[in-house]
């Protein structure tokens, strides 16, 4: 990567001029794992939603909303914002923003099957978004470089996809993935690379 390329980079982080899903280059995937590796030794007050243990979700409306788009199977990807705090290792979801408000009010600007963008320069107050992937395949459940790398640096996320089982939802953000304690959905565990493999087995 050449100076021109780390300054843009870096101009891009310090302004949050990126919109939604920005598309990562290979090139840049090491400067992205470079900020995780900054993130693990900074202080825990200065990126909390980076050290939680466990995702509350305590939006039910929005929760309820999110599975049954979800479970509409739709032929694009689509998109909202949602709103998170740390309270010790606890990341605890308080909203979750409508997501067909955040297409008609314009935060979702563009709807493709395998892209979404989130205009997040134009949206309301928010620490994290969430997504819908739509094909029923394993793609589904692997966090891509590019949706880390989306949203602010101390952002949590979450993403719903379709399994045999019906909607699934898993969260995660530049460190950890945390998958769903039971059906409810509630509550997302962290979990270590055995236990993705034992979660992935179950499809």
């Amino acid at each position: 990567m050449n100076q021109t390329q780390r300054e843009f980079y870096a101009a891009v982080l310090a302004a949050d001029l990126y919109d939604g899903v920005f598309v990562v280059p290979d090139s840049f995937r090491g400067e992205l794992r470079q900020q995780v590796s900054l993130i693990e030794h900074a202080e825990r007050k200065e990126c909390p939603l980076e050290y939680v243990m466990l995702i509350t979700i305590t939006d039910e409306r929005g929760l309820a909303q999110i599975l049954e788009r979800t479970a509409r199977a739709e032929n694009l990807e689509w998109a909202t914002l949602t709103t998170a705090q740390a309270s010790g290792e606890v990341a605890q979801v308080t909203d979750i923003f409508d997501p067909y408000r955040a297409e008609t009010e314009g935060i979702v600007t563009v709807r493709e099957p395998e892209h979404v963008v989130i205009g997040l320069r134009h949206a309301p107050p928010h620490t994290g978004f969430l997504h819908f992937h739509v094909p029923t395949t394993g793609a589904n459940y692997h966090v891509h470089d590019r949706d880390r790398f989306a949203g602010r640096i101390r952002g949590m996320h979450l993403l719903t996809f379709n399994t045999p089982q019906g909607p699934e939802m898993i969260g995660f953000n530049k460190r950890f993935t945390y998958l769903p304690e039971d059906d409810a959905k509630r509550r997302l565990v962290h979990a270590t690379p055995a236990e993705i493999m034992g979660y992935l087995g179950k499809f």
